[in-house]
């Protein structure tokens, strides 16, 4: 289980081992065959597509399961991000080279996009995905960033230039996952305490979960989605 196995309390080994290892096997058993393929390639083409039916049935199970594994690491998440492999495989859910991946962070007064790559900005990813997922601040559709935040209900009016929701269109079903400190109300958002916006397109969302939690758990990293 990566170097994380040298930190972890038996009772926290079993845990992954047998609730999350055991929910992720057993989802994928249930999966794979032609009434759960994960992709259609287009006639003509040498492209492919993600039927959204395949894409929010993986996300609605990898997600809840990486928020399980952070209940049970708590603040042992941090030595996840110490682990290079794992660090990186979340780290691109936004820095993978097909999506328009960014996180955006607030504190002392400004509100940026976050280059840095150390621990402490892991741990703020995997809250952010954790946190945007479990409060429902997020919203699965291929929409432009304004029609996204007129659906959540989020103030559109006081964004801050030079992050310029009205130059941020749709395609590619494009994900804004949100935290922050609470309470977040729509009519405040950009006043939100550590307001944190995850940039990122669903599938790779989806992808890079995967990947998260199949090497987490068994070291392994083959690819589901090429079947």
């Amino acid at each position: 289980m990566t170097t994380l196995a040298s930190v972890l309390s038996n009772e926290e080994e079993r845990r992954l081992v047998e609730s999350v290892g055991g929910k992720f096997a057993a989802y994928l058993r249930f999966t794979p065959g032609a009434r759960c393929t994960r992709f259609v390639p287009i006639p003509g083409e040498s492209a492919h597509r993600y039927p959204n039916e395949s894409v929010v049935s993986d996300l609605a199970i990898f997600w809840t399961l990486f928020g399980e594994i952070y209940e049970i690491l708590g603040s042992k998440i941090q030595t996840v991000g110490a682990d290079a492999r794992l660090s990186n495989i979340l780290w691109q859910v936004i820095d993978d080279p097909t999506g328009p991946g960014q996180f955006w962070t607030s504190s002392g007064g400004s509100f940026q996009v976050e280059t840095r790559r150390g621990v402490q900005e892991f741990a703020s990813l995997a809250r952010t995905l954790r946190n945007g997922y479990a409060h429902f601040h997020w919203h699965y559709d291929d929409l432009s960033a304004t029609d996204y935040w007129n659906s959540m209900g989020w103030d559109t009016a006081n964004a801050p230039g030079h992050f310029d929701l009205s130059s941020r269109g749709s395609g590619g079903y494009l994900a804004y996952i949100v935290d922050g400190t609470p309470p977040l109300h729509g009519a405040t958002f950009w006043a939100t305490k550590s307001l944190r916006i995850l940039v990122a397109k669903y599938v790779l969302v989806r992808w890079h979960l995967y990947r998260f939690i199949r090497v987490l758990l068994d070291g392994t990293d083959d690819n589901l989605f090429d079947r």
